[in-house]
């Protein structure tokens, strides 16, 4: 089947550089077909410090096919422009088969692979058991003996005046003087008091 690698090269360096390499851009850029044009965007202006970014993107090609290894050699080329010169340039490749593992290439200096670890947040369920759909039941959650969370959701009979200005719908829980979601509280082992039906 094979195995899809993105490959990204990024470019930042202030404005006076990509001005003064403005010719050298536009002629690279003159000589790509529209399909790989769309991925070389920029230069984009930053916020602050003259700072400009171009950013080359992957192709979504398979490793070793046609596609993939010509946008392995046109980003080459492309970051071979930069040389001697203050701009700073790094390629990342992401995804596929192995994408737990970032694989980041600085000029001048060895590749370095990067393995992620799952943020515990992401997890569906803690070792209580309980998921965030439990919690998002709930209107009371607790850990240990003496933590406490309350979930602070306004609706349409509660005066707006007791909900918090910093309530935000993603984190409706209080808990010590934080704000946390129904995943994190799953996540983190706080356990949701679930109201009972009455029943006959």
């Amino acid at each position: 089947m094979g195995n899809i690698r993105h490959e990204t090269l990024i470019i930042s360096a202030d404005q006076g550089l990509f001005e003064k390499m403005r010719e050298d851009i536009n002629a690279f850029r003159g000589a790509l077909s529209d399909r790989w044009n769309r991925l070389l965007i920029g230069p984009i202006d930053g916020v602050t410090n003259s700072l400009q970014t171009i950013v080359f993107l992957p192709e979504g090609s398979k490793l070793g096919w046609r596609e993939q290894m010509a946008g392995h050699q046109m980003r080459d080329m492309f970051a071979d422009m930069f040389d001697d010169t203050h701009a700073d340039i790094v390629r990342v490749t992401h995804g596929g088969d192995d994408y737990d593992e970032v694989l980041i290439k600085v000029p001048d200096f060895e590749e370095k692979t990067v393995r992620l670890r799952r943020h515990p947040m992401t997890q569906e369920t803690s070792s209580t058991g309980y998921t965030a759909d439990d919690f998002a039941q709930a209107r009371f959650a607790y850990v240990g003996e003496r933590s406490v969370a309350r979930r602070v959701e306004p609706c349409p009979t509660e005066d707006a005046d007791h909900v918090s200005s910093s309530f935000d719908p993603a984190t409706p829980w209080r808990a010590r003087d934080t704000w946390l979601s129904d995943e994190h509280m799953a996540a983190a082992g706080w356990i949701p008091v679930i109201e009972q039906t009455p029943t006959d």
